[in-house]
């Protein structure tokens, strides 16, 4: 398929930038990785804090042990896109089978969360750990596509842009309140990032209660009139992480 067939076909539709915002299947990728993407990060920069603090790894220890959890996202990020693929061959709508890895990778995710917090040993925590961000990846790798099954040509790299401009956000709010959730021990924040799951999810299933192409002529949401003051503040930075998404794309392999 080329870029020309893809262009020219009914269902292709590329808004402008601001035009996008009106849009509300925009807004389910803007606020689901806004919410999803403030636990990844916060595994991530907080782990091996956490091991030192809730169980008393040294240096040595973290070095031997924080990677395992990164296996379980290598794995999530393969089979996220596996499964929705196989359900798409057996004929199952791309709505549904987005949507069904995004909630696998949910609830995996909540209930992960929900363990950790309240596990006593590194021995479960870890495991633990190892399935919220396998969960992660199996739902994120879902709704980072779904830009391109709304829209079409450059609008796919502007919105997965203003995407990644939402996640950092997110992950700012979630690393300045982490250290206030911290203070006695971390389960209230592995509980904290358990209520983000169900958020994340009702971004996509409320503002998109289809994934599939949007037609121009679909109606536009009142959002992107009500949040466009905040708009044009990210937007610089939106169009930055865009920008480096479209090098990234044409760099030779």
């Amino acid at each position: 398929v080329t870029r020309e067939d893809v262009d020219t076909s009914p269902d292709a539709f590329a808004p402008g930038w601001w035009e996008m915002f009106r849009y509300r299947q925009s807004w389910a990728v803007i606020g689901s990785r806004f919410f999803i993407d403030s636990i990844w990060f916060g595994v991530a920069l907080w782990l091996p804090l956490y091991l030192a603090e809730q169980f008393g790894f040294d240096i040595k220890e973290i070095a031997i042990y924080a990677w395992l959890p990164y296996v379980g996202a290598a794995l999530g990020a393969i089979l996220g896109g596996v499964l929705a693929q196989v359900l798409i061959a057996r004929g199952i709508s791309v709505n549904r089978a987005r949507k069904s890895a995004i909630a696998v990778g949910g609830l995996l995710m909540f209930a992960a969360l929900l363990g950790t917090a309240s596990a006593a040993t590194p021995l479960l925590a870890l495991p633990l750990i190892a399935v919220i961000l396998f969960g992660f990846q199996v739902a994120i790798g879902n709704i980072q596509t779904m830009p391109s099954d709304f829209f079409s040509g450059k609008s796919v790299g502007s919105l997965s842009g203003v995407g990644g401009s939402a996640a950092l956000l997110g992950t700012i709010v979630t690393t300045e309140m982490i250290p206030q959730l911290t203070v006695t021990s971390y389960a209230p924040a592995f509980a904290f990032g358990a209520l983000l799951v169900p958020l994340a999810l009702l971004c996509v299933w409320v503002l998109a209660p289809r994934i599939e192409p949007v037609a121009a002529k679909d109606h536009p949401s009142r959002l992107g009139q009500l949040a466009r003051p905040i708009i044009e503040r990210l937007a610089p930075l939106a169009r930055a992480v865009s920008g480096r998404i479209t090098r990234n794309q044409r760099r030779p392999q």
